[in-house]
């Protein structure tokens, strides 16, 4: 499973969206990553579930990191100058 999955899964899961929403933040956050994709990076089952795991533990605080983070690229993709 790569990171991109599992952060698909864990959105998906944790929120109760779609996995098309989700599928449309990790795009929203890859073009915000000037290159640096993590999202290909692939992790082993073991890892992965640890992962799920310890979200599934604290899911509202994810959600909200989560959504965060893809508000916070959109303004950056939308509006680069800072001009929100």
């Amino acid at each position: 499973m790569t990171h991109g999955e599992l952060f698909i899964r864990i959105l998906t899961e944790s929120s109760g969206r779609s996995r098309d929403f989700a599928l449309e933040v990790v795009e929203e956050m890859r073009s915000s990553l000037n290159g640096q994709d993590i999202f290909d990076v692939e992790l082993s089952d073991r890892e992965a579930e640890s992962v799920l795991a310890e979200v599934r533990k604290e899911k509202q605080l994810i959600v909200q990191w989560l959504l965060e983070g893809y508000y916070r690229a959109l303004l950056k993709i939308r509006y680069p100058e800072g001009r929100a």
